[in-house]
């Protein structure tokens, strides 16, 4: 039996919504999608939560429509600057050696592991990054496995109060309810695997409209953030200025144009400026404006990788995500000044369907909410419902866990 999950991005430049059908494999087909332009002053949706309500509801009237269908519940997901991580450890101790791990002691070990996260904030997820058995790591579900001493490192996500009531709130305006609020930060690790090795981390640059969030992975676990408020928006600015140009024009001739195309430098590019009067520069006198913001950008965002201690993980490249991502021949840019290997876009096997969306890295943040909030959502379901729509999913799991326990023994 399918099911369905619905997921809306808050964005700085625009709110998109996506609707995916999970299969009994678990993999998600999008299905609808829906985007509307909406430009934020601040780095927070949460600065006009009246005109953002509106783009909520135009975005998931869009994604329904084209889904045929009418969820009105919805995971929400918040910048990368609106949100904190801790981990925390908890052990619990099995009193009868003789029976398995239950439901009910990991219940007993994720509640000690839940500390308050403080006045004015409010707890969006607890996570468990990992079990161990009898000091025994590697273990995902020990649910079933036998041992005497039980124990678990937790994500604990929180957000400021104020964040969480406003979506909640602009959620109530557009009709909708709020299934979950998680940072989209935290989400994109889903696109990579769990397993640990000397070169497995990952570092993204998520190139927004009015910031760029900086993000480190061991895995697909959240290591570091860090968010600068430089983004798309400044090198439109910088366009507008030098052109004399109205803002759409600039962007337009950012994203036809990109960076340097040294063959083509010499050629004139004729426009209007703001008195209406023809102008000529060359291309190349253009992309210089550009390629010089994005230099400042990338020095600015490769700094953070090193203050987030992800260096080391920069030989495995880095993938771009967001809008300007999109400025064409800027994976090649970069390669060429800063010699590591950049890629435009995240993909993962488990999600199929619109590839137009699938293959846009304006569309990764949403995508990402799907990869992880389905599994959120579905640590959250009862167990028997679980097993009962997947039985073998639920038998291969427990075998895998029991194997990679034995080899550690």
């Amino acid at each position: 039996m399918s099911r369905r999950i619905g997921v809306i991005d808050l964005g700085t430049s625009s709110i998109k919504a996506l609707v995916g059908e999970i299969d009994s494999s678990g993999t998600i087909h999008v299905i609808g999608v829906g985007k509307v332009n909406y430009e934020c002053p601040s780095f927070h949706v949460t600065d006009k939560p009246g005109q953002a309500s509106e783009a909520v509801h135009g975005a998931v009237k869009s994604a329904n429509e084209m889904a045929e269908t009418s969820l009105t519940s919805f995971l929400f997901g918040i910048g990368g600057d609106s949100f904190s991580l801790k981990l925390q450890d908890a052990t619990v101790s099995i009193p009868d050696e003789d029976r398995p791990v239950g439901e009910r002691d990991v219940e007993r070990v994720l509640d000690l592991a839940t500390f308050e996260t403080g006045f004015g904030r409010r707890t969006l997820s607890v996570e468990p990054r990992g079990y161990a058995l009898d000091g025994q790591g590697g273990v995902s579900n020990p649910v079933g496995l036998y041992g005497t001493r039980l124990d678990v490192t937790v994500e604990l996500l929180s957000a400021p109060s104020r964040i969480v009531e406003v979506v909640e709130a602009m959620a109530e305006d557009a009709g909708l309810s709020v299934a979950l609020i998680i940072p989209t930060t935290w989400a994109l690790g889903s696109f990579f695997s769990r397993v640990s090795g000397p070169h497995d981390g990952r570092v993204i640059f998520d190139l927004g409209y009015n910031s760029t969030v900086t993000s480190v992975y061991r895995g697909e676990d959240l290591v570091n953030w860090k968010s600068i408020p430089v983004g798309g928006k400044q090198i439109t600015g910088d366009l507008q200025a030098k052109l004399n140009v109205e803002r759409k024009d600039a962007e337009r001739i950012k994203r036809t144009l990109g960076l340097r195309d040294h063959k083509n430098a010499e050629r004139n590019l004729e426009f209007e400026d703001f008195s209406g009067q023809s102008r000529k520069v060359t291309r190349g006198e253009v992309q210089e404006v550009i390629s010089s913001r994005v230099k400042e950008t990338f020095d600015m965002a490769l700094e953070s990788v090193d203050e987030l201690e992800g260096a080391e993980f920069r030989e495995a490249g880095v993938t771009l995500i967001g809008g300007t991502a999109k400025i064409p021949r800027l994976g090649g840019f970069l390669e060429e000044r800063y010699d590591f290997t950049a890629r435009v876009g995240v993909t993962s096997p488990r999600v199929v369907g619109l590839q137009d969306i699938l293959n846009n890295p304006v569309y990764a943040n949403p995508i990402g909410l799907l990869l992880k909030g389905t599994r959120v959502m579905e640590r959250k379901r009862p167990t028997g419902e679980r097993e009962e729509r997947n039985p073998l999913e639920s038998i291969k799991k427990r075998f895998m866990d029991l194997l990679r326990n034995s080899l550690h023994c």
